[in-house]
């Protein structure tokens, strides 16, 4: 039996997802605000690296340095990673206000 990935996905978006505005359209992605080790191991510099975890179909014309709007705040598109199964990771900078 074969497993329905962008079904499941697309469950998980609607039961834990957030509203992500790009220009005058919207799409469902998970967001969070993962800790990062930045500067190599040794420095031990931890920041937070916003990032959203979408279907790759809803990424569609979004490309790196374009702004996304997640509850209410703008993030510019610093990189996008496919998964290769259909999602996508998003990692996000907050724009100043």
């Amino acid at each position: 039996m074969a497993i329905d990935f962008e079904a499941d996905l697309l469950h998980m978006m609607q039961d834990f997802g957030t509203p992500v505005a790009y220009g005058a359209r919207t799409f469902t992605a998970i967001f969070d605000q993962a800790a990062e080790v930045t500067g190599g191991l040794d420095a031990g510099v931890v920041e937070r690296m916003p990032r959203l975890t979408c279907r790759e179909s809803d990424l569609a014309g979004v490309k790196l340095r374009h702004t996304l709007t997640v509850r209410g705040r703008d993030y510019r598109v610093e990189r996008l990673l496919p998964d290769g199964t259909g999602a996508a990771e998003v990692y996000l900078h907050l724009l100043d206000d």
